[in-house]
C-alpha cells in the first residue's frame, strides 16, 4: 500500500518540475505544463477517493509479484486518468487559454521539438535534446555546403547569403533552448547515467553553435573582400576549397560518431584532423612564401590568413566534440 501511495504521489511531483520549466517559457509551453498539473491533480484526488478499492483490484488482475503490482498500479492510473480526460480535452484547452492568456506582442517561437512534460522521465527528456544535438550537427553541415557554394561563386548570391546568416542565428537560439531545457532535466532528481549524458550535451551544443561561428566568419571574411571590390587568388581560392573538403569530410565523420555512439571512432577520424592541420600549415607557409614574390593588397592576405584559422578553429571545435563521443573529456 505505502509503495503504491507513493507512486502514484510521485505524479505530483513531477508537476512541480513541469511548473519551474516554464518560468520566462512561450505561452504554449506553460499551458502544457498548467495542463500537466491539472492532469495529475485531478487524477491523485480521484484516485486518493477509491484507494482501497484501486488495490484490491491491481491484486485481482496482479495477483503475485510486488514488483509487477507497482508497476499495474502506476500503468493502470494513468491509463484510466487518460481516458477520463479525453471527453473533456476542448474544455480544458478553453481552460488553459482563459487562464494563460495570449501576450499582446509576437511571441519569439522555438525551435526545437523539445517538451517540457518529457522531465518528469529524464531519460527520454536527454535522448530529446540528444536528437537536437544532432540536427544541431546537420545543421552545421549544411552550413558548411552553403559556404563552399559562396565562395565559388564570382557573382555574390544575396540569398544564400542570407540563408546561412539565418541558420547560424538558428543554431545560437537552439543552443539556448536546448541548454535551457537540459538545465531543467538536471535541477530534478536523475540518475547518475543520465546526469553524466546532460552535462555532455551542454558541451556539444556549445561546441556545435562554436562551430556554426566560425563558419559564418569565413564567409564574412569573403564578403568583405567583396564589398571591397577584391577576391581571394585562384590559388587562395583552390587551397581554401581543398581545405574546406577535409574540414567537411571531418565533421561529417564526427557527425556519424555521435549519431551512432561510436566510443571507437578515434581510430579512423584522429588521422583526417592531423591532415586538416598540415594542409594548413603548409598553405600558411606557401601563402607567406609568396608575399615576398608577389603584390597581394593586405585586405586579401589577412582574409585569407584568417579563414585558415578559422577552418582551424572548426577543426578544434569538432575535435572537442570527437573526445566527448569517445569518453576522453
Amino acid at each position: 500500500e505505502t509503495a503504491a501511495a507513493l507512486v502514484i504521489g510521485e505524479n505530483i511531483g513531477t508537476t512541480v518540475t513541469a511548473f519551474l520549466a516554464t518560468l520566462g517559457a512561450t505561452t504554449n509551453a506553460r499551458r502544457a505544463a498548467y495542463f500537466h498539473i491539472l492532469f495529475n491533480v485531478a487524477g491523485f484526488l480521484w484516485i486518493t477517493a477509491i484507494f482501497q478499492w484501486y488495490l484490491k483490484l491491481i491484486l485481482y488482475l496482479v495477483p503475485t509479484g510486488v514488483e509487477a503490482q507497482i508497476a499495474a498500479t502506476h500503468s493502470c492510473f494513468n491509463i484510466a486518468n487518460t481516458l477520463l480526460f479525453l471527453p473533456f480535452v476542448p474544455v480544458c484547452a478553453r481552460f488553459m487559454e482563459r487562464i494563460v492568456p495570449s501576450k499582446g506582442f509576437k511571441e519569439k517561437p522555438r525551435l526545437t521539438d523539445l517538451d517540457i512534460v518529457m522531465l518528469e522521465t529524464p531519460l527520454l527528456a536527454a535522448e530529446q535534446s540528444r536528437n537536437e544535438i544532432i540536427k544541431m550537427g546537420d545543421g552545421c553541415v549544411k552550413m558548411l555546403g552553403w559556404l563552399r557554394e559562396l565562395l565559388q561563386q564570382s557573382e555574390h548570391d544575396a540569398n544564400l547569403a542570407r540563408k546561412l546568416r539565418n541558420r547560424e542565428k538558428i543554431l545560437d537560439s537552439v543552443q539556448d533552448e536546448v541548454s535551457h531545457f537540459i538545465t531543467d532535466i538536471l535541477s530534478g532528481s536523475v540518475p547518475h547515467t543520465v546526469a553524466e549524458e546532460c552535462r555532455q550535451q551542454l558541451r556539444l551544443a556549445d561546441e556545435y553553435e562554436s562551430v556554426s561561428d566560425y563558419v559564418d566568419t569565413i564567409f564574412r571574411f569573403d564578403e568583405k573582400l567583396r564589398k571591397e571590390e577584391l577576391r581571394f587568388t585562384e590559388s587562395q581560392n583552390t587551397d581554401l576549397l581543398l581545405l574546406h573538403e577535409t574540414v567537411v569530410e571531418y565533421v561529417v565523420a564526427v557527425n556519424d560518431a555521435y549519431r551512432a555512439r561510436n566510443i571507437h571512432a578515434a581510430e579512423t577520424i584522429v588521422p583526417l584532423g592531423k591532415k586538416i592541420r598540415q594542409q594548413i600549415k603548409e598553405m600558411r607557409r606557401v601563402h607567406l612564401n609568396d608575399l615576398s614574390e608577389t603584390t597581394l593588397p593586405p585586405q586579401v592576405t589577412v582574409a585569407f590568413l584568417n579563414a585558415l584559422n578559422a577552418f582551424d578553429r572548426v577543426r578544434d571545435h569538432a575535435q572537442n566534440i570527437l573526445q566527448v563521443v569517445v569518453g576522453e573529456k
